[in-house]
C-alpha cells in the first residue's frame, strides 16, 4: 500500500478547514521548491513537526511509525472539528489508513473505533451534502459596429455577406448567465434543473440578438417570446433583463429515461422530419432549441437496442396563433454499433380560433416568388383554393390556421466494418392542409423525399461520403414567419429559403424542389496534423417555376423565380469546395479554404435567364504566443457576380480580420475581435459601404 500517495492530497485537504498561522520553512526546505507551500501549510497546522535540528529531510524515506504520528494529528484534528470539510473519498481514504495502520495508532494511545464512528458520521452528513451539487457559467459579449454607407435605395441596413447578418451602426453588449443544479434522488434517479438570466446592458437590441450572446428560449426575440421590439432600445438604454426557469428534468438511470419540461434538443428526432428554426444568432447553435416536454428511454432495457422519444413543443411565429408540435421516434440499434434503423412522426398544427372563423391578423402571408419579367404572370404570392361554395378557385395571399403530418423512416448499416463501408436510405412524406378552417382552401396537398448514401473509410483518416437525394416542392410546405422578418439575414452560398421564414425540416441541407448527388471527403495524416477536404454538389429542379407550379398549394421554391413569358427551363445549382490545414511543431495552425458555386439556368428569354457565379476564399491561422494566450487572424474574399434575368449582380466583400484568444485560468477565458469588411457594388453606383466590428467575449465556468 503506497501510503504516501493516499495521504500526499487527502491530509493537506483535511486541514483547510482549520486556521492556519504563519509558520517559518524547515532550514533545508529551499523556498523556491515545489512542494514549498505545502509543507508551510502543514507544518503551520501541526500536522508535521519536522526534526529537533529544525530540518524537514524531504527525501527521508517515512517510517510506518511516523506515519502513524501524522494520521494521528489529523484524526485528532477531524475529531474536534463539527464541519463537513471532506469529501466522501477523502474521508474513504482516510478510513483505509486508519484500518492499516490500527496496531501503531493503538500503541500512540489512539481509540480508533471512536475516530471511525465520528467518521461514519461525517461520511453520512458529506454523502447528504454531496447529492446536490451545483455547475454555471457566465457569458458576455460586447460589440461594436461602425458602418459607413447603405445599400442603395432599399433603406436597409448593410449586411456582413460571409454570415449574412445584418451590419447594424452602434453597439451592444448582452450578458447570460447559467446556473443548474443536479440532485441524486436515489441511486437509480436523480433531477436537475437550469436557471438562466439574460440581459442587454446597453445600445441596441438587434446587434446583440445577431452578435451577441444567444438569449435563452423564454427572452430570445427569435423564439417571440422577447417583449422587446427587434430595434433599438429607448434613448436612456435602460437594459431589457429576465431571469427564467430555461428547464427541469427526471432522469432513470436503468431504464435510460429521461424527462425535461422546458427548453431542449431532441436526441432521436430525425432533423429531414423536424429540425425547427434556424438561428440568425451567430454566437448560437446552428438552429433554435425546442421548448416544451421531451421524453427518452428504453424498451427492455439499456442493452434491448430499442429506443424512443415522444416530444412537444411551441415553435416561434409571427402570427397570433399558436404554433404547436408533436410527435415521437421509435429506434432499434444493432449489436456492435453496426447499424439503426428508425420511424418517426409529428404532426404540426396553428392553434385555431374556433371551427368556420378566423382572424385574418393571425394567419401566416405567403412569401412572394421573385420574377424577373416586366411584370408577374400571376400574382406571385398566391396559392389557388377554392372557398367553400365556390366552383372556381381564388388566389389566395394567407394560409392558416396550417396543419401538416409527417412521416419517415431512415436506416443504416455497416457492411464491411474494416473498410468503413456503410449504406443508409431515408424515405419521408408529409400530408398538408393550409386551412383547417375550410374557409379559404378545401385542398391539401402531399410531397416526399428520399436519400440514399454510402460511406467508406478504407484506411485510417479518409472518410468519403456519396448520396443520392430528391425533395418534392410540396414536401413540408408548412411555413413559419419569424417574429422579427424584416432583420433575417441572408444565408450563403445561397438562400435556399424564403428570407423571414423557416420550414419544419433540415431545409439547407434538404432544400425542396431538388434533386442530385453530393459528395464529400476528408483525410487526416501526418499523426492527424495535416487535413485535406473536398466536396462537390450538383441539385437540379424537379418541377419548373411555371406560373401554374408557383400557385400550386404548397409549392416551395425559393431560388428560382417565376418563369416569365412562357417557357419550361429548369434551374441547377452545383458546387465545389476544397480546404488543406496543417499544424506545424510550434503550434501554428494554418487552414486555407475555397468554394465555388453555380446558379444556372439557361432560357431563350432573357428575362428568365440566370447564371450566377459565387467564389469563396478563406484564410485563417492561429498562433500562440505564450502558454495562455493565442493569436488568431483571417482573411476572407468574396465575390458574386451574374445576372438574374435583365437584373446584373456583381458585388466584392473583402474581410481581414485579428483575434486574441486569453486563458486566463482553467475556468475563465477571454476573446478579443476586430475585422474590417469593405463591400463593393460594381454593377451600381453609390451602394458600397464599409464596416469596423470590435467585439469583446468572456466566459466563466464553474
Amino acid at each position: 500500500m503506497n501510503l504516501g500517495r493516499i495521504t500526499a492530497g487527502t491530509l493537506a485537504t483535511l486541514t483547510l478547514a482549520a486556521p492556519a498561522w504563519a509558520s517559518p520553512l524547515f532550514s533545508d526546505v529551499p523556498t523556491e521548491h515545489w512542494a514549498a507551500d505545502a509543507v508551510r501549510e502543514l507544518a503551520g497546522r501541526g500536522i508535521i513537526e519536522g526534526y529537533s535540528d529544525g530540518t524537514f529531510q524531504g527525501n527521508r524515506c517515512m517510517t510506518r511509525w511516523e506515519m502513524a504520528s501524522l494520521v494521528a494529528r489529523v484524526l485528532t484534528r477531524l475529531e474536534a472539528s463539527q464541519q463537513s470539510f471532506a469529501t466522501k473519498a477523502e474521508l474513504d481514504a482516510i478510513n483505509r489508513l486508519v484500518e492499516h495502520l490500527r496496531p501503531e495508532l493503538n500503541a500512540l494511545g489512539v481509540r480508533c473505533e471512536a475516530l471511525e464512528k465520528q467518521t461514519d458520521q461525517l461520511q453520512a452528513r458529506v454523502s447528504e451534502l454531496e447529492r446536490i451539487t451545483y455547475y454555471g457559467s457566465f457569458h458576455t459579449i460586447g460589440v461594436a459596429n461602425v458602418v459607413k454607407g447603405s445599400i442603395l435605395g432599399t433603406g436597409r441596413e448593410p449586411i456582413d455577406w460571409t454570415t449574412g447578418r445584418v451590419l447594424k451602426d452602434g453597439e451592444g453588449m448582452s450578458i447570460k448567465g447559467l446556473l443548474g443544479i443536479n440532485i441524486s434522488i436515489s441511486d437509480d434517479v436523480s433531477a436537475g434543473a437550469e436557471f438562466a438570466a439574460y440581459s442587454n446592458e446597453a445600445g441596441k437590441d438587434d446587434i446583440c440578438s445577431y452578435w451577441g450572446v444567444e438569449a435563452p428560449y423564454s427572452c430570445n426575440i427569435w423564439t417571440s417570446r422577447s417583449s422587446i421590439a427587434p430595434w433599438e432600445q429607448s434613448a436612456n438604454h435602460m437594459p431589457f433583463t429576465r431571469m427564467t426557469l430555461d428547464n427541469i428534468w427526471l432522469s432513470h438511470a436503468p431504464s435510460g429515461t429521461r424527462f425535461v419540461a422546458g427548453s431542449f434538443r431532441p436526441r432521436l428526432m430525425a432533423d429531414y422530419i423536424f429540425n425547427g428554426a434556424r438561428n440568425p444568432n451567430i454566437r448560437g447553435s446552428q438552429w433554435l432549441p425546442f421548448y416544451g416536454l421531451d421524453i427518452t428511454g428504453s424498451i427492455g432495457g439499456l442493452d434491448s437496442g430499442f429506443k424512443y422519444e415522444a416530444l412537444y413543443t411551441v415553435n416561434p411565429g409571427k402570427s397570433i396563433y399558436e404554433n404547436h408540435s408533436y410527435g415521437g421516434t421509435l429506434s432499434y440499434e444493432f449489436a456492435n454499433n453496426s447499424g439503426r434503423v428508425a420511424i418517426h412522426a409529428v404532426n404540426h398544427r396553428n392553434e385555431r380560433v374556433s371551427d368556420g372563423s378566423r382572424a385574418d391578423a393571425g394567419l401566416v402571408a405567403l412569401p412572394t416568388v421573385s420574377a424577373f419579367g416586366a411584370a408577374p404572370p400571376v400574382p406571385s404570392n398566391t396559392w389557388l383554393g377554392t372557398h367553400a361554395g365556390d366552383a372556381t378557385p381564388t388566389a389566395n395571399t394567407m394560409v392558416g390556421p396550417q396543419q401538416q403530418f409527417g412521416y419517415g423512416i431512415d436506416a443504416n448499416y455497416t457492411i464491411l466494418p474494416d473498410y468503413g463501408f456503410t449504406i443508409d436510405a431515408t424515405f419521408a412524406g408529409s400530408n398538408y392542409n393550409p386551412d383547417t378552417s375550410n374557409t379559404l382552401y378545401h385542398e391539401t396537398t402531399a410531397g416526399y423525399m428520399y436519400k440514399i448514401g454510402l460511406g467508406l473509410a478504407p484506411v485510417s483518416g479518409l472518410q468519403l461520403d456519396l448520396s443520392y437525394q430528391s425533395v418534392d416542392p410540396t414536401y413540408d410546405p408548412f411555413i413559419s414567419q419569424y417574429a422579427c422578418d424584416t432583420l433575417i439575414p441572408v444565408y450563403l452560398p445561397y438562400g435556399s429559403f424564403y428570407s423571414g421564414y423557416y420550414q419544419m425540416h433540415d431545409y439547407i441541407n434538404l432544400p425542396n424542389n431538388r434533386q442530385g448527388f453530393k459528395f464529400a471527403g476528408s483525410y487526416q495524416f501526418n499523426d492527424n496534423n495535416t487535413r485535406i477536404k473536398a466536396s462537390y454538389s450538383n441539385l437540379q429542379q424537379i418541377k419548373a417555376t411555371t406560373p401554374e407550379q408557383c400557385q400550386k398549394i404548397g409549392n416551395i421554391e425559393p431560388i428560382f423565380g417565376m418563369l416569365y413569358g412562357g417557357g419550361n427551363e429548369k434551374g441547377k445549382v452545383q458546387g465545389y469546395g476544397i480546404g488543406v490545414g496543417h499544424t506545424f511543431d510550434s503550434g501554428f495552425d494554418l487552414n486555407a479554404n475555397y468554394f465555388h458555386y453555380d446558379i444556372d439556368r439557361s432560357a431563350a428569354l432573357a428575362e428568365n435567364d440566370m447564371n450566377l457565379k459565387e467564389n469563396l476564399y478563406r484564410l485563417d491561422v492561429a498562433y500562440p504566443l505564450i502558454d495562455d494566450v493565442r493569436l488568431r487572424a483571417s482573411y476572407v474574399n468574396l465575390t458574386y457576380k451574374g445576372h438574374t434575368g435583365l437584373l446584373n449582380t456583381d458585388i466584392t466583400q473583402h474581410t481581414p480580420g485579428i483575434g486574441l484568444d486569453y486563458q486566463m485560468t482553467n475556468n475563465i477565458a477571454f476573446a478579443f475581435d476586430y475585422r474590417y469588411i469593405d463591400f463593393k457594388q460594381k454593377a451600381y453606383e453609390g451602394a458600397d459601404y464599409s464596416a469596423n466590428q470590435f467585439m469583446i467575449e468572456m466566459k466563466l465556468d464553474f
